[in-house]
């Protein structure tokens, strides 16, 4: 969602995105261009399944409207009316907006887990 990476990553992304069906949800500002968007997916299993909310964006200059809001909110009525279960999602720690949108939604934090990264590597002279 961020734009990084080059022709590799993005086939990886679109392969993700379409592994299983999803709902998909867009909100546009007041002069009709797309202000925030979000997936549902919905892995195979029919209804009383669980759907996982990824990919949820926001245009940096239409943050803090609700917009995001109106996008879980217009997901998770869907999937409650295709006979999902529950829903989950991961959000990193330090995205405070983002943890107060899904708890406004009714999340709540379940578990957490760290990333590892090796560091980056230097070239030979350092630079």
């Amino acid at each position: 969602m961020d734009g990084r990476g080059g022709a590799d990553q993005l086939a990886i992304a679109l392969g993700i995105l379409t592994a299983c069906p999803s709902l998909y949800a867009m909100v546009r500002d007041d002069g009709g261009r797309p202000a925030a968007v979000g997936r549902l997916a919905v892995p195979p299993g029919g209804p009383d399944g669980w759907g996982g909310l990824y990919c949820m964006t926001t245009r940096p200059d239409a943050r803090r409207q609700g917009h995001a809001g109106r996008v879980v909110r217009a997901l998770l009525d869907e999937g409650s009316a295709q006979g999902l279960a529950g829903y989950w999602l991961l959000v990193m720690a330090s995205n405070a907006p983002a943890r107060e949108l899904y708890t406004r939604a009714g999340f709540r934090e379940a578990a957490r887990y760290v990333y590892r990264q090796a560091p980056l590597k230097r070239a030979g002279s350092g630079c």
